[in-house]
């Protein structure tokens, strides 16, 4: 995957929309830049 050319970000699956929800959140108050899949 692209992404593990960069370590510095952070990735995340969710498989829930409750999960995305709560990731928003956590994603908003973090510092590290991070990726999100929205695929299910």
């Amino acid at each position: 995957m692209i992404l593990e050319c960069f370590p510095n970000i952070q990735t995340k699956w969710p498989e829930t929309k409750e999960e995305i929800s709560q990731l928003l959140e956590e994603v908003i108050g973090s510092n590290q830049p991070t990726f999100i899949s929205l695929l299910r």
